[in-house]
């Protein structure tokens, strides 16, 4: 049976009693951005559900596209607990597993949010220590550390063990309730500007327009290219500006003045 620990960390000067104050600390850190990665997350799609309501590409059943966007996340949360499928976007849970071992402290982590790792793996304190026996080891490590690394891993899991079974498993974050109370300052903040909502909306809006009109559809990609490359396209991307730009603040996201335009 071979040995894939990807996720496999050390923590550097720790005993397990003396990282514990450490992991709270940083624990905050990971509340603090995640709130701002669920706003991010949570305003884009907003955004779209308001564009495409606006441009009357389809008509919204809940105007406060905010709530609309936090329940569509919501909903895609439960598909990920219920189903276990990836969702990087929505997933904002983060869990560490702590192992001591022969005097040292290591660490396997589970997260699916790519900034929160990135927070976790800047940290001074802790240095890649992840063990494989499928493939070849890193080429800029020497035998013995990686033969090294084996043994630690190997007394960590003697058997087929959940790592929540033989460590001490903390839930840094859940995977939802990160965007509690966001105002709209910290909406406007993650808002993208006029040029990028009218990018993304200027083609759907067209394809919108010429079936109503009973144009032939594109059907291959090259025909869809070609679409984009047009005058007709550059046309729809001067339209749909003129159209959403009255509708940009993070107010309306929140349900006012959202009927769609001509």
């Amino acid at each position: 049976m071979s040995t894939k620990i990807f996720n496999g960390h050390e923590i550097v000067g720790h005993t397990l009693d003396s990282f514990l104050p450490v992991l709270r600390s940083l624990q905050e850190q990971l509340r603090t951005l995640a709130h701002r990665q669920a706003v991010r997350v949570i305003t884009r799609l907003a955004v779209a559900l308001h564009d495409r309501h606006t441009l009357g590409l389809e008509v919204a059943k809940e105007q406060n596209f905010l709530m609309a966007a936090e329940f569509e996340v919501m909903r895609r949360q439960k598909e990920v607990d219920a189903t276990k499928r990836r969702d990087p976007t929505v997933d904002f849970e983060f869990t560490v597993c702590l192992f001591p071992v022969e005097g040292r402290l290591l660490a396997t982590t589970y997260v699916e949010q790519r900034e929160l790792k990135q927070l976790w793996d800047v940290q001074t304190w802790r240095r890649e220590f992840g063990y494989w026996d499928n493939t070849d080891p890193p080429e800029e490590l020497a035998e013995a550390e990686w033969d090294e690394r084996a043994r630690l891993w190997g007394l960590v899991f003697p058997g087929y063990d959940a790592p929540s079974e033989v460590g001490y498993s903390f839930t840094l974050l859940p995977m939802d309730g990160h965007f509690l109370f966001a105002n709209n300052e910290e909406v406007a903040a993650h808002l993208p500007t006029l040029e990028e909502r009218a990018q993304a909306m200027s083609i759907p809006w067209l394809l919108h327009r010429r079936k109503a009109e009973g144009q032939p559809e594109s059907k291959t990609m090259s025909e869809f290219r070609a679409l984009q490359a047009s005058p007709e396209a550059e046309e729809a991307l001067r339209e749909v500006t003129a159209k959403l730009a009255p509708h940009l603040s993070a107010q309306r996201l929140r349900g006012e003045s959202t009927g769609p335009v001509g």
